[in-house]
Order: C-alpha cells, then structure tokens, then sequence
C-alpha cells in the first residue's frame, strides 16, 4: 500500500540494528551516571536560617537586649529575603535567628548580613567579642554520633586520662578516614591547676591572695621581641625560667614582705615555697557540662561527612576504623548512635523492595490482561531502560536520589505504560489493515507522536507551574518537576524508537494475517478476566445510562466536594513520622549548677529506664563546635531511643507527668530527634501562639500582668494554654556599694569588684603553656554562699585613720576591713529570658493544637484584653497561619496552572466546551483523594499535596485520550456508537495504567521507616484519586460528553 511516511522515521526504521546500538550506548552512559548520584533522604536545599550568637559576660539579659540584640533586629532587616527575626537574650549570652524564603541564595545572605554586622560593631559596645553568624546546613548534622564509655569509671582521674585520649588519639584517627570533613566532641574533660589557701595563715605571714596572684603572673612572663647585637649577630633572647608545669608552680618562692611590712616575730626577707603555704592539685575545673550514655559518663564524638562524599563508600571505611579502635583500646566501648547511614539505607533499601514488588505486580496485570509474554515483556523491559535514562538526566540537572524525586517518577512510570500501550495498541491496527511490519510500525509511531507529545505537555501544565509556590512547598516542587519530565521525557523516546524495535525483533516471523491482536484483538484471542471486566464494564454502562441524570447529579456533588472537605483535614507542612526516638530538652528553671542537673537527669533515666532502650544526654553547657546553642547549665538535652513508637508515646506521657511532679517549675518539650527532614519540616515554632507586650515599645511587661493575662487565657481555653520560653524567671543576688564609706577608708569601687572577684567562684590567675598544651592557674574556693563571703572576707589596707568609727572602737591595729561594711545585698526575680521580633520584646502564650483556640476564640482574647488592659498589645503568630497562607497559594497557582491547562486543550480539540469535560474530572480526583486521606486519618501536608499532583498528571491523560477517541471515532460512526466504541477500545489501557499505578505504590503503605512514612500521604492520595478517576474516565466523561454534544447538535 502507498503511505505518506515521515522521512525520518523511515530512515531509523530502516537501521534498527544502529538505533538499538545507540540506545544501548546512552543507557551505559546514564549506568555510569546513575553510579555517581548522590542518594540522600531529600533534596539537597539550604537552611533558610542564620543564626547570629553573641557572648557578653557579666551582663543581664536586659542589657544585651537593649544595647546588642535590638540593633542588631534593626539593622538586618533590610536583607534580601528576610521573612522573619527572632532573638533570646540570656544571662551573658544572647542570639538573633534570622528566617529567609525558601529558595533565598544563604550564601549571599551569610555574606550580606557579615557585612551589616561589621558595619554596625562602631556602634556596640567596644568590649564586646565580635558575634558569630552561623549558617545553618543539612551536612551540619552528624552522619553518626561515637559513644565511648569508660569500663571502669570509679576514678576521677581515669576519666581526665581517657579524655585526653579521646581528644588527641581517637578523634585524629577518625579524621583522617577519607570522606570525613568534621569529627565534633562533647563531654572532654578540662584540666586546671587549682590553688586552695588558709586566709588566716596568709594574713599570719603578712601576705595576701593578692601578693601570691602577683608573683605567679610576674613568674610566668615572657619578654616580647627582645633581641640582642653581638659582633655581626643578633640573638633573639628567651626567659629560661617560665613556668611549665605543677612542679614549677609548687617550688615557686614567695618572699614574706612583698608589698608590705613582716610581722614581728618574723624576719624580713624570709622566703617560703607556694606548695608551703597553699594546696596545689593538678584537678577538672567545676564541671559546666557532662555526655552521659545509658546513665554513665561518656565521650561523644560526632561525624560529619564531606558534601561531596558517598554515604555508600563512607561506612566501610568508618566501619573498619571503629573495629581498629576497638582492638587497640579494649579498655573503651565504642557504640554508635543516630546512624544516619543506616536510616537513609533503610529508607532506601524499604522504598526499592517496594518499588520492586510494585514492578512484579505490574508484569502480573499485563500478563493478565494481555494473556501473552510478548507485551509485558516488552513494557518490562522499557520501565527500566526508561528510568536509567531518566537517572541520566538527574546526573545533567544535578538531582539526587530522594524521596521527593522517586514520586515525580511515579507519574512518569505510569505516563510510560499508558504511551506504551498506545503506541503498540496502533502499531497492531496498521498490521490488522494488511500493511507490512515495518510499515505498521513506522505509521503507527507517526500517527501518535502528535498527541502523545500534546499529552506529555498537558500533563507538565499541571504540575510545573507549582514550582513557583513559596517557601518549602516549591522548593520541593522543582525536584519533583524534574524527574517527572525527565522520565516523562524518556518515556517518549523509548516508545517512539525501543518499543517499536523490540515489537519487530519478537513479531519478525509472524505474518501479517496471523499476527495476535494483542490490544484490540478479536473476541476470542482476549483473556477471560479482560472479557470478564468488558462485559462488567458494559452492564455497568448500560445500568448508569438509564439513571443518568442520578449519577451525573452524583457527580456535580463529588465536584463541589472538595471545597468543604478541606475544613475536615488537618493542615500541616510537614507528614507525620512514627520514628521510634525522640530528643527531650529541658530547661529546670532553678538555679541549678551542671552536677545537680546530672543529678536530676540520671534520676529520670532510671526511673524509666525499662521502658527507654537506651539514652544519650548533653547535660548543661555543649562544647560542640557546629551545634553550639548558648545551652547553660541548667538545661539538658536527652535523647531517647525506645523499641516502638507506641512505647515511646506511652513513657513521653509517663515522663510529662513525672516532670510535672517532681520538678514542677520545669520546662520541657519532646522534639523530634535532629535529622535532615525535621530541619527542613519542622519548625519550633508553635501552631498558634499569642504574643504580648507593652505599646511602650522595648518596655518589659510585668510579672503580676503577665500571669493574670495567662491565668484568663488559660481559663477561656480549658487549660490548655501553655507559657512561652520568654516567660520564665529566675532569682538574682543584687550587691550594692556603698562607695563613699569605701571611699572614707580608702577603697575604690575596683578594690571591691576585685576583690568579690577573687572570692566568688574560681578566680583565674594565669595560664601553664607547653608543647601547645594550655592549662589554667585558678585559685579555688570553698562552697559557701554569698552572705558567707561577704561576712568572712575582708580588704588589706596600709593606713587607716584614726579618727574612722571603726578605728576608734578597735583595740588593735587595724589593718583588714571587713568587707561587710562595704556591701549590701538582696535578692530579686527577673526574666532569665527575654524574647524579642520585629516589634520588640514580648511575652507569650502558646497552643499546640488550634482547635483549643478557634478564630473566634482568639479575636475573643484580643478584645478581652484590650478591654481591661488597654496599654497592652497583642498579636497571633504560628505555623497555623503560615499553613493556611502557604495552601492559599496552592490554590491560587494550581487555578493558573488548570488555566494554562485549558487553553492547551482548546488548542488541541479546536473546541472550548470538550476542554472543560477535562478540567471538571480533576475535582472528581481531588474528592477520592481527600476522602481517602479523612479514611486513612492523614494530614493535608507537603507530601499528600505531591500525590495529589500525580494523581492529576494521570487523570488528565486519561481523558484528554478518551474524548480524543470519541472525535475519530464519531467521524466514521453516530455519536452514541462512537462513545460506546471508545469506552471498549480505551477500557484496557485506562484500567491498566491506573491498576499498575495503583499497584505500584501500594507496598509502600506496608512498609517501615522514614521513607515509607514521608510517601504514605502521596499513596493514599494517589491510590484515592485513582480509584475515583478512573470511574470518571470510564462512565463520567462518555456521558456527559453524550449529553453535552446532543444539547449543542439540537441547539
């Protein structure tokens, strides 16, 4: 038969040998790019976080607040993409955390706001360090965390020895594995040389703290540049008797009258060693912080991979390093914690057995619905091919393999069947009218290249505009976005070129008048199930066409549906994870030091200790280098690790209620355990919280205001009102100088903060330097309260006057002036936490779930307020409202892309009313998918939103080919005849693209872990609006485009 074929075609066709080779020659390539992609949990994207932390000692949080904190807010403001500020200030410590869009460029953002703060230091105060601005990444958090326990833990000494170890053996070990970029640590062990004197036995000998702070500094000088000329040499010149070690410190001499006069039993110019007058112990500083594992005192080492490592190549390298360590220090128990390796290769390794029970359910339906091996085989065959290309493509785009970007593949696989079919499905009609194999296939592959392209493209208008959505949504979007088209892309070019090749190699001694109808095929060539689901199809059919007008009314519901099915979900951003661990962080809110904190930590692990697997703590201040969070000694920060996630719900309730109990002062939260999904899901942000401050801006609200404003609150919403971490306080010793009475015996106001410095705490003298080793000199005090102090500690004058009361009711010289005289003090609450944003400091209440507190409910609060309190300023801030804008505009870009969808199809029906049909099945998928997500009791969040975006990109496909059939076919037939053919012909492909979908997802709502957690909303979304689109390809869009084109042929 003479044909019009396209030239090209004919030319490949007629090379199939060179067009198979040359396929095979990309699929290495994409194989040796599929090698080299990185795999990880999710995209790879920036933090959109800076975190600016300061440390400013001696000062109270009012201060930093208002000299540091608030120009800083001010002055960052202008940064491009700043979407939010907050900051903490604390006593001695403060932080301002900057938020930015998703999407912003931190590396410009780190670099501008170095810039504002540089410019703004004139303006600080002059002797404060310069702050440090921290950008926040994924690679931050550790691949792994190293437990190392000591087996015996009885002596103190033994853990100074073993830190030592850790810090100068074991940790350079693991840094020099190849791929690893950072080995952190917490819970080393400082050593001081600490100094204890006998004040009376000072005084005894004439001498002071002050005499001996003086000659060991004098002692352990070192000049400065000095050198000397001899004849044409110069020798730099070094004092040979600096101080090195303990030894040197305790032979020390001290000479009885320096600066002052001896006793007078004592001769002048006697000479004493510092180890005879003062106790000398090479000691741990007070400790400011612990690491325990399972309630023992260990080491952590944290492990952080270079950006460019594999995770695949790293672990064996660490592996075989821990069995190295493990052999050579068998006094040490190594355990590893938080493996982020093993989490990510089980997510992996769950979603691949699922894919690939998904894989084998699919052959199985084809099989089935085929009744021969030809067509599965050669669909089985081009699924793969085609995501090894589409592996490529990731390789060009620099796309990873995560979970987002296997869902976008979801929709590309099941395009690829349904393109699969179609092709070989025309490619069989040309053989059925008697033209040759290769004819047939040339024809039948030019026939559909058109709407398959236009099918491919409607199906991207659904979906690609969405990767213009803010924040984490669009983020997620442009990953999704591009491995759909990538295998969308591929999938064309295997139907196009590998399908019709293969469908020649297996068919090649076939004749043309006997070849199997494998898709149309006559009655008697079709399996029975196939004839079985046909004539089901057909009653179906003819029941719904006799009560049509209640089925199509039925279906106008299901359109509307959606608009009040949104108000019956939970809105989320990020899905819920049933992980088995959690981290606990605890705040006492006493003032408490770091061993009394371990005390109360280790009183809680044991008393759940059965229920709790086992536990890591950093108790009070972390020395890790990234994770540096300004913690103080009365915090802690437990992480818990528990067998299930049912146990770990029942002891988080037991715990709660054990805290409330025992400590009930206590702030606590249970977050979820650090990992690159909660620092891109979740945020610490309340769901609803209300803010409260004074309309005097910068003005601290007070106590007793505070608390009945929370008292009301927590009333009106039956006590489920929690206070915000601005709101607790803490006790205060105020010291007041009377400086005109020190001023009448000779003391300034320096004498005297000297001198509270030397008594209070551990005073640092000067540091013992050798082979790059730093230990401090302290002077060590008793444990004695303040008023102690202040009653027991006296000034060394030289002259007293004699006419000072105090003089003149003294028997005695006087040369030591009780330091009582000089000082009063009293102590007083305050906020030990300020929390300030944009608007200035506030105060705030918080709920965790927003249906305690309704949008009436809070406008209700406001006024309530505002009438009792009229000076008060109040506003409401949270993840609630950031959801709820965040699905506004889903809605509002998901209408421009169905718009932009529209006038694709008016373009290629020649029609306005047939594109509508299109649009109104994709609320019929919408309702089975939220109906299926109210059924499965899941959230409206990220991941559910994607399903329902593939769900969509499927459906679409479905009926743009269905109404496409009816118009060839009603060309050649009536209009009922032609809706009635097409419902056959398409009855196969559309119940095998949506089976085989369907199929292919369903596993993974059986399996575990975090990445079956993370695509379980997508499942439930893809499986619900599926099943309800397919019925609306198969009975909706024949009926009512029966209906609809009767109308129009009467009018």
């Amino acid at each position: 038969m003479k044909t019009n074929q396209n030239p090209f075609l004919h030319f490949l066709f007629s090379r199939p040998v060179g067009v198979l080779m040359a396929m095979l020659g990309i699929l290495v390539l994409s194989l040796v790019a599929f090698s080299k992609l990185p795999v990880s949990l999710l995209p790879s994207l920036d933090v959109p976080e800076l975190v600016i932390q300061l440390d400013y000692r001696g000062h109270s949080p009012e201060e930093i607040e208002q000299t540091i904190l608030r120009p800083i807010r001010e002055n960052v403001l202008t940064l491009n993409g700043l979407k939010r500020t907050e900051s903490e200030a604390r006593s001695q410590i403060g932080q301002v955390r900057l938020y930015f869009e998703f999407g912003t460029d931190m590396t410009l953002a780190y670099i501008d706001a170095n810039e504002k703060l540089d410019r703004l230091l004139g303006s600080l105060p002059k002797e404060l360090p310069r702050p440090r601005i921290i950008k926040i990444n994924t690679a931050d958090i550790p691949i792994l965390h190293l437990q190392i326990v000591p087996k015996k833990q009885e002596n103190q000494n033994n853990l100074l020895a073993t830190s030592e170890l850790v810090e100068k053996v074991i940790k350079k070990q693991l840094e020099a594995v190849e791929g690893i970029s950072l080995v952190d640590a917490n819970g080393l062990k400082e050593k001081q040389i600490s100094i204890s004197t006998n004040l009376r036995k000072l005084q005894s000998l004439g001498l002071s703290e002050t005499d001996l702070i003086t000659t060991i500094k004098s002692a352990n000088q070192t000049l400065s540049s000095i050198s000397v000329k001899e004849g044409q040499y110069r020798y730099f010149v070094k004092i040979a008797t600096i101080l090195e070690d303990k030894k040197d410190l305790e032979n020390l001499p001290i000479r009885l009258n320096i600066n002052s006069d001896a006793t007078k039993n004592k001769q002048k110019g006697t000479v004493v060693l510092l180890k005879d007058i003062a106790k000398i112990e090479l000691e741990e500083p007070t400790p400011q912080g612990f690491h325990l594992f399972n309630q023992k005192e260990a080491f952590v080492l944290t492990l952080h991979k270079q950006s460019q490592a594999q995770i695949q190549e790293l672990t064996p390298k660490i592996d075989q390093t821990l069995e190295d360590l493990k052999q050579n220090f068998p006094e040490l128990e190594f355990i590893t914690t938080q493996n982020q390796t093993t989490l990510l290769n089980l997510a992996i390794d769950n979603l691949k057995n699922s894919l690939l029970i998904g894989g084998i359910c699919v052959f199985l339906v084809l099989f089935i619905f085929m009744g021969n091996w030809r067509v599965p085989l050669i669909i089985g065959i081009s699924l793969p091919v085609s995501l090894i290309y589409g592996f490529g493509l990731f390789y060009v785009f620099d796309v990873s393999i995560n979970v987002i970007s296997l869902s976008g593949m979801a929709l590309g696989l099941g395009m690829l069947i349904d393109n699969s079919i179609i092709v070989l499905e025309n490619i069989e009609q040309f053989r059925n009218r008697n033209f040759e194999m290769k004819e047939a296939a040339i024809l039948g592959v030019q026939e559909v290249i058109a709407p398959l392209v236009s099918s491919v493209l409607t199906t991207l208008s659904v979906f690609v505009p969405l990767i213009f959505l803010n924040g984490l949504s669009g983020a997620l979007f442009y990953d999704q976005a591009i491995s759909a088209g990538a295998v969308l892309f591929t999938s064309l070019v295997v139907a196009f070129l590998m399908l019709p090749h293969l469908y020649l190699i297996l068919n090649r001694k076939k004749s043309s008048m006997t070849t199997l109808d494998l898709l149309r095929g006559e009655k008697n060539k079709e399996t029975k199930i196939y004839k079985f689901l046909l004539s089901l199809y057909q009653k179906i059919f003819l029941f719904l066409e006799n009560h049509k007008k209640i089925f199509l009314s039925f279906s106008l519901f299901l359109i509307i549906l959606p608009v009040f099915l949104f108000y019956q979900l939970d809105i989320e951003g990020a899905p819920k994870i049933n992980k088995t661990d959690c981290s606990l962080l605890i705040n006492w809110n006493e003032p408490i030091d770091a061993t009394e904190n371990k005390i109360r930590c280790k009183r809680l692990l044991e008393t759940f200790s059965n229920q709790i697997t086992f536990s890591e703590s950093d108790i009070g201040q972390k020395k890790y280098f990234l994770q540096n969070d300004n913690s103080t000694q009365i915090q802690a920060n437990l992480y818990l690790f528990f067998d299930n996630q049912n146990q770990k719900e029942t002891t988080q309730n037991q715990i709660a209620e054990w805290i409330f109990k025992t400590y009930p002062a206590t702030i606590f939260d249970f977050l979820p355990a650090p990992d690159a999904f909660s620092q891109l899901f979740i945020s610490e942000e309340p769901s609803i919280e209300l803010r409260i401050r004074t309309t005097t801006q910068n003005q601290i609200l007070e106590y007793a205001i505070f608390d009945s404003i929370y008292n009301q609150i927590n009333f009106e919403t039956n006590n489920t009102a929690q206070k915000g971490k601005g709101t607790s306080r803490e006790t205060l010793v105020l010291l007041e100088i009377n400086t005109e009475k020190a001023a009448l015996y000779g003391f300034s106001q320096q004498d005297i903060l000297q001198k509270l410095t030397y008594e209070l705490g551990e005073f640092a003298v000067t540091d013992l330097t050798s082979f790059g080793q730093i230990v401090p000199i302290r002077f060590k005090k008793g444990n004695k309260t303040v008023e102690e102090i202040i009653n027991e500690s006296s000034l060394k004058v030289n002259n007293v006057e004699s006419n000072t009361d105090f003089a003149e009711n003294s028997s005695q010289t006087i040369n030591q002036i009780p330091l009582r005289l000089f000082i009063d003090f009293k102590k007083s609450n305050s906020y030990n936490t300020l929390t300030a944003d944009e608007l200035g400091i506030y105060q705030s209440v918080f709920w965790e779930d927003i249906n305690n507190i309704q949008p009436t409910k809070q406008q209700q609060i406001k006024n309530d307020i505002l009438t009792y309190l009229p000076n008060i300023q109040t506003n409401f801030k949270g993840t609630y409202f950031s959801n709820q804008e965040n699905l506004t505009q889903f809605i509002f870009i998901l209408s421009i892309s169905i718009g932009l969808l529209y006038f694709i199809l008016v373009a290629q029906f020649e029609s306005f009313w047939q594109p509508l049909l299109v649009l109104f099945t994709l609320p019929l998928g919408i309702s089975g998918s939220l109906l299926l997500l109210i059924f499965s009791q899941t959230s409206l969040n990220t991941m559910a939103i994607i399903g329902i975006i593939v769900m969509l990109g499927i459906m679409v496909n479905d009926a743009i080919l269905k109404i496409d059939t009816i118009n060839k076919l009603k060309k050649e037939m009536s209009l009922y005849d032609a809706v009635h053919e097409a419902g056959k012909l398409r009855l196969k492909p559309i119940l095998m693209t949506s089976i085989t979908t369907i199929l292919a997802v369903i596993p993974i709502l059986f399996s575990e872990g975090l990445g079956a957690d993370l695509q379980k909303p997508l499942v439930w979304a893809v499986v619900g609006g599926l099943s309800v689109g397919t019925i609306t390809a198969l009975f909706f869009i024949p009926m009512a485009y029966f209906e609809i084109a009767k109308y129009q042929k009467n009018e």
